[in-house]
């Protein structure tokens, strides 16, 4: 590990790159990062060589959050208007129905009836230990 930080502010960056050196950032082409807009600025801002690179997840994410949810309640507004309201009843629970790989579900069902713990838990980030909730 380099750098551990807590926060999603411009200052967490300065921060780093204040502790690290500009001159070792020179070296650096490329940095990885969620698609927080502060991230971004903040590279851009002390670093502008630097190319930002946005992992496969948040893209995913932020499509999901974005399209996908979008198109489902503009379709349930529709079905609503044509009187169809059990269509649109239907449409109401299934965000992540919609979203999710049927494999990671059966997946995710496997793992929270044996009691499967899915995250540790922190006292550093003050996070509790989590077991896989079942979805029926």
């Amino acid at each position: 590990m380099l750098y551990l930080a807590c926060g999603k502010k411009k200052q967490t960056v300065y921060d780093f790159i204040d502790w690290i050196g500009i001159d070792w950032m020179k070296n650096v082409k490329a940095v990885a990062c969620d698609m927080n807009s502060d991230f971004e600025e903040a590279f851009k801002e002390r670093c502008e060589w630097l190319d930002i690179v946005y992992d496969h997840f948040h893209l995913i994410k932020n499509f999901n959050d974005k399209v996908v949810s979008k198109v489902r309640k503009e379709e349930q507004k529709r079905l609503i208007e044509e009187g169809n309201t059990e269509a649109a009843k239907a449409l109401k629970g299934s965000k992540y129905v919609l979203m999710t790989n049927t494999e990671t579900s059966k997946q995710k069902e496997k793992a929270a009836k044996a009691g499967k713990i899915i995250a540790k838990g922190s006292d550093l980030f003050k996070k509790p230990k989590v077991k896989q909730k079942s979805r029926n």
